[in-house]
């Protein structure tokens, strides 16, 4: 600011500025950078709420699936009672139908009415009453096998009849099916016919459809 005198008409000093406009346009760039500044708080603020919100609903996602699998490790460990038939209504036979990682199939017999049956059987490594971390897995995932196998009711799924825990040896008795398995037909036969091969697939097809049905993957 500078005061000057007005030489015609003498009277009070009056204030007048060498840019009119410079306080204005100061004001205005500096109101300017202030909303500037608070436009990129805002923003980051809302980022920030983004960020903590997908955060929250990410962990409650890993807690409810660590609640999940904690039911289903308790209910898997509740199926592993398994019922004690010691005096059982079978035998098992001496010959093996097949072999797998864990165990064995053998024929059984029903002592009642003469029924043959398939007999599987795990057969669990220890020795001194007590399931190591080896065997409880093994026990936990027969008995979620003999769970699946107990609901399914179809034409084309083998049969399941009971199970039973005695001692160290799982077991699992199951519908025979007299004529084997596709590998077994192929080597007797050769190259199956064409009818025979379509009337197999659509069999599996239908079972394959029914386990799906029952959300069960194969």
């Amino acid at each position: 600011l500078r005061a000057v005198t007005d030489h015609t008409h003498p009277g009070p000093l009056r204030a007048v500025t060498d840019h009119p406009h410079e306080e204005t346009v100061s004001g205005q760039v500096l109101c300017d950078s202030c909303k500037g500044a608070g436009n990129e708080q805002a923003a980051a603020l809302t980022l920030l709420r983004k960020q903590n919100a997908d955060l929250k609903e990410k962990m409650d996602i890993e807690r409810r699936t660590i609640d999940r699998l904690k039911a289903e490790l308790e209910a898997a460990k509740q199926d592993t009672k398994f019922p004690d038939l010691s005096d059982k209504n079978w035998v098992k036979g001496n010959e093996v139908l097949g072999k797998g990682a864990h165990g064995a199939v053998y024929f059984g017999m029903s002592t009642r009415t003469g029924e043959l049956f398939a007999c599987k059987q795990i057969m669990l490594t220890h020795q001194d009453g007590k399931a190591d971390e080896s065997d409880q897995e093994l026990i936990m995932s027969f008995s979620r096998e003999v769970k699946v196998l107990s609901r399914l009711k179809h034409p084309n799924i083998v049969r399941y009849i009971t199970h039973q825990k005695v001692g160290t040896v799982l077991t699992v008795l199951q519908e025979y099916v007299s004529g084997g398995s596709l590998s077994d037909m192929t080597r007797n036969f050769g190259p199956l016919p064409e009818p025979v091969m379509c009337r197999f697939t659509k069999q599996i097809f239908e079972g394959l459809a029914y386990l799906h049905s029952q959300n069960v993957i194969h």
